[in-house]
Order: C-alpha cells, then sequence, then structure tokens
C-alpha cells in the first residue's frame, strides 16, 4: 500500500497548477500578479521560451523581473509557469542521497515536496466504500539563507511561500476522483534554521539549507466503482 500512496501523491505533485498571470506595467517596471502563489524571491520563471529572474516580490500584488538571455527585450508578461515542485519520497536517510546527486544547483530541486514513508494505516475496512486510510506526513520545502536572514525574513521569503505551496497541494488533492475531501489537517511550521525540535518532529530536514512547513492529514482512498461524493 506504500507504494500506491507514494505514486498518488506524485501525481498530485505533478499535476498542482503552476502558471499564474501577470500583466506587465510600464511606469512602475513591475508585473502585476493577484495569486503569486509560491512564487519568491530569487526564482526563474517562465513566459513561452524566455527565462526570467524574480528580484523582488509583494506577495499577491506584483514583482520585478530580470530576463535570463540579456537579449531578451520582452517584458514579463501573461501566462508565467513558476518553478515545479520536486517530488520526493522516502525516509530521510534515503532522499538525502537522492536529492544530493540530483544537482549541486538548489534551483533544480526547489521547491520540494517529501513524502516521509513512515505510514500508519488501515487496509480492508470491510462493510465500508473505503480501500485504506492513512496518517501521511509531508514536508514542504525550499531554500533558507541560515546566516543572513532575521526570523521575520524566514517567515516571508520562505514560510510564506511554502504554506501556498501546501494550499495548492490540498486544493489538488481534494479535486482527485476517489479521494475523501481533507478538511482537517496540522500545519506545523519550521524554526528559522530548518530544525524543529518539537517532540516526535524530525530534526534535521535533509543535509541542505532547507525550510518550510510540514502537512499531517489522514490520507482516504475508496474503493474504485465507489459513488459516493465526499
Amino acid at each position: 500500500m506504500s507504494t500506491e500512496i507514494t505514486a498518488l501523491l506524485r501525481q498530485i505533485t505533478s499535476t498542482v497548477n503552476r502558471t499564474v498571470v501577470g500583466k506587465y506595467d510600464s511606469q512602475t517596471q513591475r508585473t502585476y500578479i493577484c495569486n503569486t502563489k509560491w512564487l519568491r524571491k530569487g526564482k526563474r520563471v517562465r513566459v513561452g521560451q524566455n527565462y526570467y529572474t524574480i528580484t523582488n516580490i509583494s506577495y499577491n500584488n506584483w514583482v520585478t523581473s530580470v530576463p535570463v538571455n540579456p537579449s531578451n527585450t520582452t517584458p514579463l508578461n501573461g501566462l508565467i509557469y513558476i518553478p515545479a515542485p520536486i517530488y520526493f519520497a522516502g525516509t530521510k536517510t534515503a532522499i538525502n542521497r537522492e536529492f544530493t546527486q540530483i544537482s549541486n544547483d538548489m534551483g533544480d530541486k526547489t521547491p520540494t515536496i517529501w513524502l516521509l514513508e513512515t505510514f500508519q494505516q488501515s487496509n480492508n475496512l470491510i462493510g465500508t466504500p473505503i480501500e485504506f486510510e492513512s496518517n501521511v506526513r509531508v514536508f514542504f520545502l525550499d531554500e533558507t539563507d541560515i546566516t543572513n536572514y532575521t526570523t521575520q525574513e524566514h517567515r516571508n521569503e520562505v514560510v510564506k511561500p511554502m504554506q501556498e505551496l501546501v494550499m495548492a497541494f490540498l486544493e489538488t488533492l481534494n479535486n482527485t476522483t476517489g479521494i475523501k475531501r481533507v478538511r482537517e489537517y496540522d500545519m506545523i511550521t519550521f524554526s528559522r534554521f530548518g530544525v524543529e525540535r518539537q517532540e516526535g518532529m524530525v530534526q534535521n530536514v535533509l543535509d541542505a539549507n532547507l525550510s518550510g512547513v510540514e502537512l499531517r492529514f489522514l490520507l482516504t482512498k475508496y474503493k474504485e466503482n465507489c459513488k459516493l461524493n465526499c
């Protein structure tokens, strides 16, 4: 069953909508975006075949950017693709090795959605439409500057975007056929240095300068052909 849970959440991650719509204003030289989702300063975005680096952001308001290719004179405008979350599933030891080997560029592997494979689950609920239920823990992580960020900067630059990613993930999950809508969940914010000291938490979140939030919820999958609308 763990394989099915892993595959299901991988699918959810891959289908999270990562587009936003921007309108460039030549007077302010800002691109106005009503919903910036998990976009943050320093990240690359794409419009068509052109890439841009976000230089500043006012969440759910506007961004400024510079083109990655200096010869590109087209401003950031229109349908914008923001960084796709990278999915991992497994224990801390296994994922730490996989995460390290992907790339030396943190931008190639963040933001990260990591399913910690330590499940508590119920199977074969006889007489019910439920195929299985499982308590899952999913980490939503991005780069953090452990040297220079204040606590407030950490929350604005890392925690807030990851909270937005959590909400996009839950929205996609709740629109997935055969899955019970998640109405109750716990969202746990990490401390400034990506180390959470509460009992029962993973103390070191991979061997990288990452931080963000943890999502805990009960994942319920219905048996195939179940007609319940939950």
